[in-house]
């Protein structure tokens, strides 16, 4: 079973121990918004347990996982009405998660836009340059 779905089952059955498991004992996440560093020993079972029963996970996928790195992204709505989107990169060691960042979008009210690229709507583009992204077909160079 890859790591991605240790971690994903150990979250979902809100296993403090199994998801732990997943972690290298060196393990430090680097804070996108602050720069703090934080380990295994930064959280109680307690509080993470209280993270797992009280986040609504949506819309979780494994981006890319080999043996070296994990990429995640995921969509969390909490009690308070925050409403994140969450992307976790990190480094294994040991087959475990050794070295993690995130990026959070805050995605309160977002609706996804109805418009094609900048490109595709670019009615002036560099000759020969065709590039169209949501919805549309292309990357003509």
């Amino acid at each position: 079973m890859s790591l991605y779905n240790k971690l994903t089952e150990a979250w979902e059955n809100h296993d403090v121990e199994a998801y732990w498991a997943c972690f290298h004992p060196d393990w430090e996440m680097t804070w996108h918004s602050t720069g703090k560093v934080t380990n295994l020993n930064s959280m109680s079972a307690e509080q993470m347990k209280a993270i797992m029963e009280n986040a609504d996970i949506k819309n979780r996928r494994c981006i890319y996982e080999n043996d070296d790195i994990l990429v995640q992204h995921l969509r969390a709505d909490y009690p308070n009405g925050t409403k994140d989107a969450t992307m976790h990169v990190s480094l294994k060691k040991d087959g475990l998660l050794y070295r993690s960042e995130t990026g959070v979008t805050s995605v309160q009210g977002y609706r996804r836009p109805q418009t094609k690229s900048t490109f595709h709507n670019f009615k002036s583009r560099p000759k020969g340059l065709t590039a169209s992204f949501f919805g549309g077909t292309g990357l003509h160079f």
